[in-house]
This record gives structure tokens, C-alpha cells and sequence, in this order.
């Protein structure tokens, strides 16, 4: 009930930003790819398939809590840079390159830790935390895609068509961990008879997780094209 009416929040703000026509528009085409992706993970799963309710969670998490607790804190952030320096630039980098890696995967990573402490009994190795990372990451590069694609529309077909198959490439072609960093989180959560890999993964894996994601930000803010969705999503 609460991630629903977060995440309707977010379609809102988001539509808000778009234009209803563009976010509709901009909800079917993030929409379109996902059950390809459910399947691809589902698949990898086959063997010893996890509870359907705690990958609809972590989805769920993924696609409405992570992204509403992002856009309060990247939007909060980047204005407190912005105002602090006088500078709408300085601002934006900011939110893109230091609040966004950090409040992003930290937001996406929490649901896999409670899982994993609540659940512990359902991790059996590594495989099983990739696939919950996977399905988290997977429900936030959704509505994450939903600005992008709805602000696209607003430059036409060509546009809209450039960013989906930019997004979605980008997306696919890193298998889920472009847009889901965290996934490294529960490589090691998921091997849970070492009990002291549970508490490193935060220094060794999701550290550089973070890393990741701030150098794929800082890319884009060094070459002038800003890897950000209308609503302050990175």
C-alpha cells in the first residue's frame, strides 16, 4: 500500500514535469522491456526458484520506494549546492556526481539487506543475491526510464526513439548492473555462511558500487550532457 502510493507520487511528479500525454507515452515504452528482463532473471532462477511475493518486493522497492526517496533527497541536495553556492551548475553536478551514486544505491541496497536478515533461510549462495539485486535494480531503471522516455517525446519520435534504444542498450548490455550498481551487494550477501562478508560487502562491494556509479555520472557532467531524468533521478 505505501509503495503504491509512493509511486504514485513519483508518476505524478513526473507527469508534472512531462505532460500526461508524455508520461503515458513514456510509461508504456519503460514497461515494454521489463517482462523480457523478469524472464531473463527468472530463468537464471530455474533451478531453485525464490519466493515469487519477496522478488515482487524487492521489484516493487525498487521501482517506488528507491525512486521516491531519491528524488527527495537528489532534489533536496542539489538545491541546498545550488543556493550554498550561488551556482545552478555547481548544483546540478553536485546532485549528479555526489548525492545520486550515494542516496541511489544505498536506497536500493537497504530492501536486499532486510530481506536477507528477515529472510536469511531463502539465500543460499550467490546467485540467489544477484537475482533479488537484479529484480531491485530492474524496478528502478523502470521508472527511472519513465521521466527519460517522457522527456524525449517532448523532442519528437527521433528523439524518443534515440533514448529508448540508448537506455535500454545501456541497460541490457551491462546485464541489469548499469542501472543497478547495488547488484554487488548481495553477491556476497547471498553467501550466507560467512557471516563477517555480510558486514565487508558494505566497505568492498557496495563502496565500489557507489564508485561505479559515480564515474558513470561524472562522465556525463564532464561532457556537458547531464545523465539525469527530469524529476532529479541519476
Amino acid at each position: 500500500m505505501i509503495a503504491g502510493l509512493l509511486g504514485l507520487i513519483v508518476l505524478l511528479l513526473i507527469g508534472a514535469e512531462t505532460g500526461p500525454v508524455q508520461l503515458l507515452i513514456g510509461l508504456i515504452c519503460a514497461c515494454l522491456p521489463v517482462p523480457l528482463y523478469v524472464m531473463l532473471l527468472l530463468w537464471i532462477d530455474r533451478y531453485e526458484s525464490e519466493p515469487l511475493w519477496m522478488l515482487a518486493t524487492a521489484f516493487f522497492w525498487g521501482a517506488a520506494v528507491a525512486v521516491f526517496f531519491a528524488f527527495i533527497f537528489n532534489t533536496g541536495i542539489e538545491i541546498f549546492a545550488a543556493v550554498a553556492t550561488n551556482n545552478q551548475q555547481i548544483g546540478e553536478n553536485v546532485g549528479a556526481v555526489i548525492a545520486a551514486p550515494i542516496v541511489e544505491e544505498s536506497a536500493k541496497a537497504l530492501i536486499l539487506f532486510v530481506l536477507f536478515f528477515w529472510k536469511r533461510d531463502e539465500f543460499d549462495g550467490i546467485i540467489d543475491g544477484i537475482i533479488y539485486a537484479g529484480m531491485v535494480g530492474l524496478g528502478f531503471a523502470m521508472t527511472e526510464n519513465i521521466a527519460y522516455y517522457g522527456r524525449a517525446v517532448q523532442g519528437g519520435l527521433g528523439s524518443l526513439t534515440f533514448i529508448f534504444i540508448l537506455r535500454e542498450g545501456h541497460d541490457a548490455g551491462a546485464g541489469f548492473h548499469a542501472r543497478n550498481h547495488n547488484a554487488r551487494d548481495l553477491e556476497w550477501v547471498g553467501d550466507v555462511r560467512r557471516w563477517r562478508r555480510i558486514y565487508s560487502c558494505v566497505f568492498f562491494d557496495h563502496g565500489p558500487g557507489v564508485h561505479h556509479h559515480v564515474d558513470d555520472n561524472l562522465l556525463f557532467a564532464a561532457t556537458r550532457r547531464p545523465h539525469r531524468a527530469p524529476i532529479s533521478l541519476r
